[in-house]
């Protein structure tokens, strides 16, 4: 019996097109779609601004701070109650915030409490806080309503035994 080499591999490579045909013909689709989207360049969102007691080296750049830089007495209970604002520049949008501590390194067992505060600015209602001491500390769900300004205020008593150590965080801002 001869067999036809040339003949043999034609009908095999027809053969594994015709399953690589099949199996894609097989396959179901479902399809979402995001039709007659749109970005728009907008002025409004929230907005920080520094208070008087902010230190000289604090920048604000787009929706970033940095520099800021608090010095306390050891033993002493301190509160810096006019370092930064958060003003929602939406006249009649609320925004829903949430706030949380993503990073907490240094010293953070010199002192016994560190907190971040938020107030409403013109009626001075406590609004919450996070621990600037504790990786993780957040809250959500809070409004700021339309033309509102929140003061950020720090809270914070370092332990009496210590004479020096500097502690370093980072908080994020989320609000939609």
């Amino acid at each position: 019996m001869n067999i036809n080499y040339k003949k043999s591999l034609k009908l095999i490579t027809l053969l594994i097109s015709s399953i690589l045909i099949a199996s894609v013909s097989a396959a179901t689709y479902t399809y979402m779609y995001v039709q007659s989207g749109q970005i728009s360049i907008t002025t409004g969102g929230l907005k920080w601004f520094k208070g008087s007691d902010a230190n000289v080296g604090t920048t604000i750049t787009g929706n970033t701070v940095t520099g800021l830089s608090l010095n306390v007495l050891n033993g002493t209970e301190q509160f810096f109650n006019l370092t930064l604002y958060i003003k929602n520049t939406d006249a009649t949008t609320p925004h829903t915030v949430s706030i949380n501590v993503t990073s907490s390194s240094g010293a953070t067992t010199y002192f016994d409490y560190m907190y971040l505060k938020l107030y409403d600015n013109s009626t001075n209602a406590y609004k919450n806080q996070v621990n600037l001491l504790n990786l993780g500390s957040s809250q959500s769900g809070l409004t700021i309503n339309g033309n509102e300004v929140w003061r950020v205020s720090f809270y914070t008593q370092a332990k009496a035994a210590y004479t020096s150590g500097t502690v370093t965080f980072t908080v994020k801002i989320t609000y939609t």
